[in-house]
């Protein structure tokens, strides 16, 4: 894989004045929230220029103290910077750090974002950075830059994890200084969470930046400490006691997939999702884990572990004695993995996801290799027969669904205003999760007759499944707007269905959408 990508990158205005950086001091002891020696605070809002134009959010803690301790209730600003792929034309100059990088192409004042194409909605990436970093420090920067060039929008908070506690996980943890401060160190991981929601709420409601974002797409990427966090975000429990209980922080499903570079999942006496990684039970989350063997501070042997408990797809690529740090050598295999992944899960690209399943290494850099082979679980199928809820409680009309993929098409045999038996027909996309909508068309023409027809639309149909034999049919047609419990019709044993059997040969139910040959 090329790197960068196709597209140039831009980002959201974060300008600075550095002159308020004293003696000793260094722009990054803000941007990553370290105290001062005398026990004031420092947070990347006290060097903000321009604070009205720069993205930021305030979180309150939940009145929760045992995950949230002495925050419980309180409310916090985060700052967001926000890249972007961008024209090739854009004239607006870099913004060049103390330390030497630069924001690209950076917005000043009230500049709206310049996006590669104004009409496309982008897909969102999270980007949730390591303990005690920033987005804009060390090598931080340069991974959201990279990432942002192939076409995501990439959201990335300013944590400030010292802000909440200074516990340094850097080899084995310090036990003693955990036991004496767990509230803070569970109070600064579970507010980490709450961050990146704040985050996607502010862009999705934000007119500058919400035409051009797809909320459907909405992906992650976390690096160390940031890894968790987003496993945090989709339902995970965080441990919260020395005993190793844990609770759920937060289940924001609008995350689709996640990736983490050696993610952090505790320590062997200490894990983050509790005993035994039981807090990852049951997450569903897409997550794709790239450690390394080397890795002392998140170790691979507790990333394994949690990796295994996931319900979702799920995926451990190994760099061989590569420790806690962004390894230059692997650039190529830590990215080639990451997008194809992101790609399968977030954008939905079919090739991409073929990818994935069959990828064993990148060639070149670094010696990538799999620990625990891709694994998901077997998509669920809604194609059949269907009719209202109980069975049998109308048996006048009903609905046939041939599912592949994403798509249902629906077959809907009904009634019209003058009882008359009446045909319409929808091929209806996935939305998110187990819902699928589309527009009702109803189509006459003489039987059998190859010349093609066009539907005449006369509503809109969404239906809603909570699991493979339930679920609801919601429609308007001709302004008038129903909504229907639907189940299977059950006439014979139900076949298990998938779509895309290797062999077609070898099928032994012939329940699909058929028509003419050849096609």
């Amino acid at each position: 894989m090329a790197l960068p990508g196709p597209f140039p990158v831009a980002c959201s205005n974060v300008v600075q004045d550095f002159t308020r950086v004293g003696s000793g001091e260094s722009a990054s002891d803000y941007w990553e929230g370290i105290p001062r020696s005398s026990g004031g605070s420092r947070y990347v809002t006290d060097l903000l220029a321009d604070p009205a134009n720069t993205l930021s959010v305030a979180v309150t803690a939940p009145s929760d103290s045992s995950l949230f301790g002495s925050f419980a209730g309180r409310t916090v600003p985060y700052v967001i910077v926000v890249c972007y792929p961008t024209t090739g034309t854009n004239p607006r100059p870099d913004y060049v750090l103390p330390e030497g990088k630069a924001v690209p192409h950076m917005q000043r004042g009230s500049e709206a974002p310049l996006l590669a194409d104004a009409t496309t909605r982008y897909p969102l990436l999270l980007f949730s950075h390591g303990y005690g970093g920033s987005p804009i420090s060390g090598d931080y920067i340069d991974v959201l830059l990279v990432l942002a060039s192939f076409g995501y929008v990439v959201a990335a908070p300013f944590h400030g994890d010292p802000r909440f506690s200074e516990l340094r996980v850097d080899g084995i943890i310090d036990y003693f200084y955990l036991l004496t401060h767990l509230q803070d160190f569970t109070a600064m991981q579970a507010l980490r969470p709450l961050s990146m929601s704040a985050t996607i709420d502010l862009l999705l409601s934000d007119p500058q930046w919400s035409a051009h974002l797809d909320a459907a797409k909405i992906g992650g990427f976390g690096a160390s400490q940031g890894g968790e966090t987003l496993l945090l975000m989709a339902g995970a429990g965080l441990t919260k006691s020395i005993g190793l209980s844990w609770s759920q922080v937060e289940n924001d499903s609008r995350l689709r997939a996640a990736v983490g570079y050696v993610p952090y999942f505790g320590q062997v006496l200490f894990p983050a999702f509790g005993r035994d990684q039981h807090g990852l039970d049951g997450v569903a989350l897409p997550f794709l884990a790239i450690s390394g063997t080397a890795d002392t501070t998140a170790p691979i042997a507790l990333t394994a572990q949690g990796i295994s408990r996931l319900s979702g797809p799920r995926e451990l690529v190994a760099l061989t004695g590569v420790d806690h740090h962004f390894d230059v050598a692997s650039t190529n295999d830590i990215f080639t993995w990451t997008l194809t992944f992101l790609d399968a899960h977030v954008r939905g690209d079919p090739a991409a996801l073929d990818r994935i399943r069959r990828m064993t290494n990148v060639a070149g850099g670094g010696d990538d290799r799999i620990v625990i082979p891709y694994t998901a679980p077997e998509p669920n199928n809604f194609g059949g027969l269907w009719w209202n809820a109980p069975a049998g409680s109308e048996s006048g009309w009903g609905i046939n669904f041939a599912h592949q993929g994403g798509v249902i098409f629906a077959s809907w045999f009904t009634y019209d205003l003058n009882g008359k038996g009446w045909w319409l027909v929808m091929t209806a996309p996935n939305t998110g999760g187990n819902t699928f909508t589309g527009i009702l068309y109803q189509v006459t023409g003489p039987a059998f007759d190859a010349v093609p027809l066009i539907g005449i639309p006369v509503g809109t149909g969404t239906l809603t499944f909570s699991d493979t034999a339930n679920g609801t049919f919601a429609y308007t047609v001709n302004g008038i707007s129903q909504t229907k419990s639907i189940t299977r019709e059950v006439f014979g044993p139900l076949p298990h269905c998938t779509f895309g059997a290797l062999d077609p040969a070898l099928a032994t139910n012939y329940q699909d959408l058929w028509w003419n040959a050849p096609g």
